[in-house]
């Protein structure tokens, strides 16, 4: 039975939140539809990866853990600085951190997602910061939900299968 919307509690990240904030982060990175979740060990070698858990807790790291109403994690999101030199598919700037959310998989659509991005939202406004960032595959469905709290394309990715014919065959 799924939780009625606007009954999770939203609290601080604690340290034993960490082994659960690894698995989300598995799934929000690995999410497009040509993807995987990897086990974390493998996922690690990925240096866009592996930015985002390493050293977790340095200056400006913040994460919010959305709890079910049986007291069970059922989501996180957070915010992370990054440099050019270190950073995920997300990074505009080494002044803006960019957002990672992840939704246990049996609580997605239930509006948990939503209620951590404006937490998360919020806890950065108070903390002075102007601007947020986040990357998302064109297919993933937390598309429509960063549209409608704000958030606004400002670039694009293009791949090519090399695998398909091309169009002039």
């Amino acid at each position: 039975m799924r939780q009625p919307e606007g009954s999770w509690t939203i609290r601080e990240f604690e340290a034993p939140d960490m082994p659960f904030m690894e698995q989300m982060s598995l799934q929000a990175f690995y999410s497009g539809p040509l993807e995987r979740p990897l086990p974390l060990s493998e996922a690690m070698k990925n240096p866009l990866f592996a930015c985002w858990v390493e050293g977790w807790g340095r200056r400006g790291d913040t994460a919010l853990v959305g709890m079910d109403d049986n007291g069970e994690r059922a989501g996180v999101a957070w915010y992370r600085y990054f440099t050019p030199e270190r950073r995920s598919h997300g990074f505009v700037h080494q002044d803006i951190p960019e957002v990672a959310i992840g939704v246990r998989e049996d609580l997605r659509g239930s509006g948990l997602g939503t209620a951590l991005l404006r937490a998360l939202v919020e806890r950065a406004r108070g903390a002075g910061i102007e601007r947020l960032s986040l990357s998302v595959d064109a297919s993933n469905s937390a598309r429509a939900l960063y549209a409608r709290e704000g958030f606004r394309e400002v670039g694009i990715v293009m791949l090519a299968d090399l695998a398909r014919p091309s169009p002039e065959e």
